[in-house]
Formats: C-alpha cells, structure tokens, sequence
C-alpha cells in the first residue's frame, strides 16, 4: 500500500507481485507478462488508475484514486494484510502483520513478531531513514519478500541484511547509499536488485551467487566483475555491456539465454562477429540497442535470428544500408536510428514493417524516407538533430515533402542542444 496520490512505475509494481506469490505462472508467458495482464484487469474495473502509457498502449506508470485508496485503507486496516504507518497512525492495529509500508520517520512502535512479507519504505528523499529502524529489518523481519527504500533518504545498509533469505526483491533506487554488503551473496532467492541512481561505485564480488536473480539494474557508474555472472542464468535485466578484447564479458553474456534487454556499447567493426553471434543465441531479446564506440564506425552486422519477441530497437552509428533483418522482426514497434547517415532510397524499406508506431530519425539524415507515409500504425516520428533544409522540407506550411509525413499523428523535431521540439505537428495536432 503506497502513499495517497503516489504514482508508481508498473514494471516496479509487477515485479512486487511477482516477489509476493501473487502472479501464477501461464503457458509461454512471462511472470511479468502475466502481471502486466492483472494490471489491465484492475484498470478496466476501475480499482487503478493509469497515469501515463506506453507506446504499445501497456500501463507504463499507474495510481489508485483518493476514494479507493481510503477504501482499501479502511478494509485492511484490521484484517492483517497490510498496515500504513505515517504521522497520524503509529499503533499497530493488528497482532498478525503481513505487509507495513512506512510513510514517517518518526516511526518507533514494535509489531513484534508479526510474520511480516513486505516493507515499503516512503518517507521521502529528503527525510534519512534512522539507522534504529533499518537495523531492525534483518533481526525482527527475517521471512521478509519484499524490501523496498525507492525514493527514501536512506543512506546506511546493516552488515547483516544477508539474514533476509527469504527475500526475493531488493530496491534502494533513488536512495544515498553508496556501498552494498558482502552479505547480500546470501539472498540467493533474490529476483529483483535495484540500485539504480544511487552512490554505489562497485558491485560486491559475491553477485554471482545470486543464480535466481532476473533483474539486475544499475547504471554504468557502478562497476561490475564480469567473470562468472554466466551462471545467473535467469536474468532477463543487465546493464549496459561495453565489448572487451580479451572476450571475458562476451563469453559471460552469451550463457545468459533468458535475456530480454540488452544495450551494447563501444561497438567496433573488429567486433562484428562476435556481436553477431551473441545476437543470434537470443532469441527472446525484446529491446537491443548497439551504440559505435566513435563516429566513424559502421553498424553491419548479420542477425539471423528471427527475434519474434523484440519490440525495440536502438541503433547508434552508421549504417551503409538499412539492415534486411530488421524487417524480419514481426513485433518490432519501437526503432531509433542514430547518426545513420542513411538516404531515401536506402530508408524506402521501413514499409515492411507494418507494426512500427514510433520512429526515431537523428543526426545526418538528409533526407525524408518516403515509405513512412505506408507505415499505417505509426504514431510519433521524432527528429532531431538535422540540417535546416530538411526541417523546412517536411514543414506543415508548404514544405515540399510533407505528405509524407501528414498522416502521422504526433511528429516532433528537435534541433541540435534544444531542451524542448522546435516544431510539434500532426494529424492530431490539426
């Protein structure tokens, strides 16, 4: 249960379900797959409203209305299932506990041996978390499942938080920590760990014990040992590889077979069939991004996988031709292509991908592709970064090639440094 009016990612969300018990698994389905479906059940009763959606139209951010959320507060209240602690409610109501979200640091009640499976931590960014009440955590709590401090002014971890072995999502996003503990190779039912926007510089060496891990999230400040995170093969998450000569991170990654997202930086042509073949053996990829390590380098790579599930793709850096493979891709939605270089003539391909809904074109692209006006399901087509006579070329106000364009529904153009789109136009915006 989250603050009144909290708006709340539903990936974040899910994954909390998932930790729970609550989601039951469904044939050739993701757990969060399947989650996602609970979620647009909820929205469809009206019990949860959406807040923003993703480009495919799944529920991207979601809260619950005022009335509902006074209505669940006023059910659970004395049932067990979950107690909400702020400045107002410091008593426990309940002897039998299972789920206590925190809105206060002032907290200081005892719930003594409630059979507690979830703590929310929401005091805020700026109120630090007391080391009193996180030290509890591992001592009292220790059937816990859900451990959550996103967006808390937290900034220390106990030693002993390895004592939580029941624990299977782990977050301090948004938090002040800067290290994790040696410990934390102990929560090896662990399936969530998230440190993203954190101070943490260097993950612990014993993350590879966590073999039942599926999302591993942090961002490129934090480092990694590579060697040996082949055996967590149930992630789905990794952060960004960057290509290493002596092939340590390559061989790692290609034993990760339940992979779903993967962003590979500092691509060189030296790497190219290396880069191919990790590529081939994905076959559940659903987001790939590859980024050139410079300018000069070219992206001509050779996927034959057919990659039925992947629905974004991310190119940064040259291209001598559009890919063929990519039209093999059935539900591809998503495609940015950065810094291409590519022409007209070479771009007339995009029509054979009838599921795209968002295009991406930036950076010396110097003409207008004419197959976009034959991609009926596209909703936004961004631009950036390009030269003033394609700006004008495509404008609403008699530019030669605006019909290519003038079915799409929403079409932004950036220029180079802009904070906000110079130009925003479309049939919506008739």
């Amino acid at each position: 249960m989250y603050p009144e009016d909290y708006e709340i990612k539903s990936d974040r969300l899910i994954r909390q379900w998932i930790a729970e018990g609550f989601v039951k698994h469904e044939t050739e389905k993701t757990l969060e797959e399947v989650g996602q479906q609970y979620l647009s059940g909820l929205v469809r009763r009206s019990l949860v409203q959406v807040s923003s959606f993703r480009i495919d139209g799944k529920v991207k951010r979601c809260r619950v209305h005022d009335l509902i959320h006074d209505m669940i507060l006023g059910k659970v209240k004395d049932t067990g299932f979950c107690q909400y602690i702020d400045e107002r409610e410091q008593s426990v109501s309940s002897k039998i506990v299972r789920r206590l979200t925190i809105a206060t640091n002032d907290f200081s009640g005892s719930i003594g041996s409630s059979p507690i499976r979830s703590i929310l931590i929401c005091t805020g960014e700026d109120e630090e978390v007391s080391e009193h009440l996180v030290n509890k955590i591992p001592t009292n709590y220790m059937l816990l499942k859900v451990l959550d401090f996103e967006g808390s002014g937290l900034r220390y971890i106990p030693e002993n938080l390895g004592n939580l072995c029941h624990l299977k999502y782990l977050s301090f996003r948004y938090t002040r920590i800067v290290s994790l503990p040696k410990s934390i190779g102990n929560l090896q039912n662990l399936k969530t760990l998230d440190i993203r926007d954190t101070s943490v510089s260097k993950m612990p060496e014993e993350i590879p014990k966590l073999t039942k891990l599926r999302h591993l999230l942090f961002y490129a400040m934090c480092s990694i040992q590579w060697k040996d995170i082949g055996g967590m093969t149930s992630l789905q998450e990794i952060p960004r590889v960057f290509i290493d000569d002596d092939g340590v991170v390559i061989r790692e990654v290609a034993k990760l077979k339940q992979l779903r997202e993967l962003t590979v930086e500092d691509f060189m042509g030296k790497h190219e069939k290396t880069l191919c073949s990790l590529i081939n053996e994905k076959p559940l990829l659903e987001k790939l991004l590859i980024e050139t390590a410079d300018v000069s380098e070219v992206i001509d790579l050779y996927i034959t996988s057919p990659m039925s599930t992947l629905r974004k793709l991310v190119l940064f850096g040259k291209l001598t031709r559009l890919p063929n493979w990519i039209s093999q891709f059935p539900n591809l939605v998503q495609l940015h292509l950065y810094n291409s270089r590519l022409t007209n003539d070479v771009l007339k391909s995009l029509n054979n991908m009838p599921r795209l809904l968002f295009l991406d074109l930036s950076s010396n692209a110097y003409e207008v592709p004419s197959g976009i006006q034959h991609l009926e399901k596209l909703k936004d087509l961004y631009i950036e970064d390009m030269p003033t006579e394609f700006e004008q070329r495509i404008a609403p106000d008699g530019g030669e090639d605006h019909w290519i364009i003038q079915d799409v529904p929403h079409v932004r153009i950036w220029s180079e440094d802009a904070e906000e789109p110079l130009h925003i136009f479309g049939r919506s915006h008739h």
